[in-house]
């Protein structure tokens, strides 16, 4: 995964100013936790409307930076909530939590190294 979502930085740098991607790296690290607390509320309270409403709106930030691996877990989880059932989507959120907090430290680093430069 890390060849990969280097990949696809390298990919982000030459189509995006770095100005630019650095904020969209600034408010995905901010917004990232955001979602997923929010996809949480929503699983909690069992409101597969939301949690589809959440997960798509997560998936189409993970699509930006293209982050594939966050945003086919966002993926599967929105269609299990369009089809009305929840049944298996406390493990997939668990499997967004656990790939968001690997590829963070890239994001983190990415994101400073635009800083720095």
């Amino acid at each position: 995964m890390k060849k990969d979502l280097m990949q696809n930085m390298e990919k982000l740098r030459e189509e995006i100013p770095p100005p630019l991607l650095r904020e969209f790296l600034r408010i995905a690290l901010e917004r990232f936790p955001e979602r997923m607390e929010a996809l949480r509320t929503a699983l909690a309270g069992g409101d597969a409307c939301r949690v589809e409403q959440e997960a798509h709106a997560f998936k189409g930030n993970c699509f930006g930076l293209i982050l594939s691996p966050l945003a086919e877990l966002c993926g599967t989880m929105e269609s299990m909530a369009r089809t009305g059932t929840l049944d298996g989507a406390a493990a997939v959120l668990e499997q967004i939590a656990a790939t968001y907090e690997r590829i963070r430290p890239h994001l983190e680093a990415e994101r400073q190294r635009l800083e720095a430069a």
